[in-house]
């Protein structure tokens, strides 16, 4: 349990499962995600780190309160944490399907990228692509629910493969 914790994977969704869902007892979610990770052998062998979402996402589904906000929070996690073209298919997805022609969009924009993107202002579209994923979340830019799907940008680092930054509502 402590791994999620420790490696800050999920921090923002341990922040709202603590916050909202437990109303602030931290004690009380760690005791009972621990009884969920030992009902499924966690603690027996590895896991792969998209194994790891997967059994938080799992868990805070079992419950009916705010579970939309802690999943698209667990996504917004995952993302922030794993530079991938793919999005595991246990989350949901909103994604238009035109994404990657809005992708393409903004990257050749260079308007946009010296306002919003300096540090890839030096780059070409080719480079910019490898370092940015376009995703929709169902999250606001304070990171409240929204009710419907909102444009992240994420740009991530080439060594870390972490995100560095995100921009929600790319498209106002």
């Amino acid at each position: 349990v402590n791994r999620y914790y420790n490696t800050g994977i999920v921090k923002n969704s341990l922040d709202y499962i603590t916050r909202q869902i437990y109303q602030g007892d931290a004690f009380a979610f760690y005791e009972e995600f621990a009884g969920f990770l030992e009902e499924k052998d966690f603690f027996r062998v590895g896991h792969k780190r998209e194994e790891e979402y997967l059994l938080i996402y799992e868990f805070v589904a079992r419950r009916k309160d705010n579970k939309s906000s802690a999943g698209e929070l667990i996504k917004l996690d995952y993302l922030l944490n794993n530079q991938s073209g793919n999005v595991p298919a246990f989350f949901s997805d909103y994604n238009p399907p035109n994404r990657n022609e809005e992708l393409y969009a903004v990257i050749k924009n260079e308007d946009f990228i010296k306002l919003n993107l300096p540090g890839l202002s030096s780059k070409t579209p080719r480079e910019r692509r490898r370092l940015v994923h376009l995703e929709y979340l169902l999250l606001k830019d304070d990171l409240a629910l929204a009710e419907k799907p909102v444009p992240f940008l994420f740009v991530y680092d080439s060594t870390s493969k972490k995100a560095v930054s995100f921009l929600a509502n790319i498209f106002l």
